[in-house]
Formats: structure tokens, sequence, C-alpha cells
């Protein structure tokens, strides 16, 4: 894949240990998310990596795939963004996390629009939050570039790189369905019947 002005990145290599199984694997509306979110990739006709670890490859049939580097492995979700930044230098990055089964290609065109050109990157903020929502966000060039000094310094945390540095929030309300992450079985199962009725 050469670099894309802008690539879609689906983290889908987290250890889901309140899950008890991947999330990137479990089914909405008869559909694993990791295949939905690559849907919804298309849909914004953009190309599209899925991030995991090494050993998690074999879980996935479809999409290119990322397995993290070891220069940044460990360290979450800015393990598997600076792993595309590496591979792609050039390239924004939109990322997506793959625990949040209501999120919707409108959701991901505001993040992408032409009003927000001069800042370094776009995410959303929920009312009252003390931080605003490292993903789903989006990650220009310059923001990349940054991450990966203070990861060089030992900070990992996405979240606080987004509270300055040139970033545009858009706020969201605190009860955002579509920014809710699905982490528990219960919550899956609770997740499942709304969609199902």
């Amino acid at each position: 894949m050469s670099s894309p002005e802008t690539l879609v990145v689906i983290l889908a290599g987290g250890y889901s240990s309140r899950m008890g199984k991947p999330k990137a694997l479990l089914s909405y509306s008869g559909k694993p998310q990791y295949l939905r979110l690559l849907n919804l990739a298309d849909e914004l006709k953009m190309p599209a990596v899925i991030s995991c670890r090494a050993e998690q490859l074999h879980n996935f049939n479809e999409g290119n795939l990322l397995p993290d580097d070891a220069e940044f492995q460990g360290h979450g979700p800015v393990s598997g963004l600076l792993s595309a930044h590496k591979l792609f230098p050039h390239s924004d990055i939109l990322l997506i996390g793959c625990d949040y089964p209501l999120l919707t290609e409108n959701h991901l065109k505001a993040l992408h629009s032409s009003h927000y050109s001069h800042t370094s990157a776009v995410c959303w903020k929920k009312e009252d939050a003390p931080k605003p929502e490292p993903m789903p966000a989006l990650y220009k060039v310059e923001a990349l570039k940054g991450i990966k000094k203070r990861f060089e310094q030992g900070f990992y945390s996405l979240s606080e790189y987004l509270t300055g540095n040139g970033v545009h929030l858009i706020e969201a309300a605190a009860n955002a369905d579509f920014l809710r992450s699905i982490d528990t079985p219960e919550e899956y199962r609770n997740m499942v019947d709304n969609l199902n009725n």
C-alpha cells in the first residue's frame, strides 16, 4: 500500500481482559466488529489497516494487517498509532477503536472535515469530561511527530497530548452513545439486545 493522504487505523490489538475474548471479533448485527469498521473505511473511500499484536494476526481473515512494531509495542493505543506512522510517515491517521459499535460514517466524517485544516488533530470531548477522547480521532502528521517525541520521553497517553497542541475538540453530550466503549460481557449482551430491538 502506498502512503495515502489519510489512513484509517483500526485498533484490534487489545487484551480484552474484561471481555474475555477479542472485542474486534464480537458480532454486531451478524458481522464481526472489525469487518464493520473496514466497511466504514470503505464508505469513506479511505484505505485501512487492522492494527494488532503479532500473535493475533491469525484472528483476521480480511483486510490489511499491521502488527505492532517492536519499537512501540506494549503501550496501548499509542503502539498501533505509531507503528502505522512509522510505515506511513506522510499520512494523517484516522484512529478507530474496535469497541465502539455505534460509531457511524457520519461520526468519522465529522472528524475529517476540511474546516479543521489548520489543526494538528481533531477529536471528540464529552461534556464535563476532564480529557478528550483519544479515539475515534484524526491525528495529522504534525501531531504524530509530536506524539512520537513524547513516546521517546516516556509519555504514552494520547488523551494528555490532545489537551493542547493545536487540537480541535468537537463537543459531545456526556452520554453520547457512539463514544461508549463496550468492555464487558454484560455490556455486550445489552448492546446486542438493544440493536435487535
